[in-house]
């Protein structure tokens, strides 16, 4: 026998509803009903809003995405270069809704059709006789699988519309969003698309909660995250400490205009000065990409230092940041 939150008696593994003041009996829940307590109905709605204010950050300042699914600090899609990495994701701004192939449509009147190959060299931009290089590589990755009906379909590492827990298991996932990677895509040389793959790579490293690059991407904690300086990215990458200041030139290059209207950097830069060394970090616009985790409030936040206008290298004082950027 006992009280539950003053308003519910359980005896005998009935649920009697009883006056919280008077403790007079009200009446009797039928078996198999479920009991929401006055904090527990204040959680549900506090999720409830967060989940509509997440949804209305997305759909008013970076529009349209899909989900990348990868294990934490290891190689993203390692075994396919520079130049395909950024194809293949560029191709997975045309994945249909709640579906797992590539669609397209004729004009911005016309529904919807599944792409073909034909499809794909009319949009991927390359010339005849590398397009069938590409063609023969992309096949070979299984990361795209062409059909015997011509439909594309691409592999459980990319996803779009809502994310289930089972697909989700012992995996992280990012928001990638369409307008972003298909301007700069779009508006940049073959040759750069080898820095924007740098950003791809760079994903598992990505703190799911705050957008910064750093070694415990998992962290909910601000003051627990390990920063990652811009040498350590360049380890990553695979290339030599001595390319940082250009790696991190080039990658400011990067730049696209949102579905406001804005133009806007993809990266901004933090320098802090620690033990003699001055230090670079990079912090990754979530209008590009976005931890699962990133709040709305969080989000915006970031969003207005990549105006740029306003983007310059931001420093911050040895003693102000110098812990948090350990």
């Amino acid at each position: 026998m006992g009280f539950k939150d003053g308003e519910l008696l359980i005896i005998n593994e009935q649920k009697i509803i009883v006056d919280a003041n008077t403790g007079e009996i009200e009446g009797v829940l039928p078996s198999g009903t479920t009991f929401e307590t006055p904090d527990q109905k204040k959680s549900r709605h506090e999720i409830l809003d967060a989940k509509s204010q997440q949804k209305f950050f997305v759909r008013s300042e970076c529009g349209k995405f899909f989900w990348s699914l990868y294990q934490p600090e290891e190689k993203y899609f390692g075994e396919v270069s520079d130049s395909m990495l950024s194809r293949i994701v560029y191709l997975m701004t045309y994945l249909a809704y709640d579906k797992n192939y590539l669609v397209v449509r004729d004009d911005c009147s016309a529904p919807y059709r599944p792409m073909c190959k034909e499809d794909v060299q009319k949009v991927i931009g390359l010339s005849a006789r590398r397009f069938g290089d590409f063609w023969s590589d992309l096949m070979a990755t299984q990361i795209i699988s062409e059909q015997p009906d011509g439909k594309l379909v691409v592999c459980d590492k990319f996803r779009r519309g809502k994310l289930g827990k089972k697909a989700k298991r012992n995996m992280s996932a990012i928001k990638i969003f369409d307008s972003c990677v298909r301007y700069i895509y779009e508006h940049t040389t073959t040759k750069s698309h080898r820095y924007l793959a740098y950003l791809y790579r760079l994903i598992p490293y990505i703190n799911t909660s705050y957008n910064v690059f750093c070694s415990n991407p998992e962290e909910t904690r601000r003051d627990k995250i390990r920063w990652m300086t811009a040498k350590e990215m360049c380890w990553v990458l695979g290339l030599d400490d001595s390319n940082e200041s250009r790696v991190i030139s080039t990658l400011f290059k990067l730049t696209f205009v949102d579905v406001n209207g804005d133009e806007r950097s993809v990266i901004t830069r933090v320098q802090n000065y620690k033990n003699g060394e001055n230090r670079n970090f990079i912090v990754i616009n979530p209008q590009f990409y976005q931890g699962y985790n990133v709040s709305p409030q969080e989000a915006a936040a970031l969003v207005k230092e990549f105006m740029l206008e306003k983007n310059t290298n931001a420093e911050f004082e040895r003693g102000d940041e110098s812990a948090r950027l350990d």
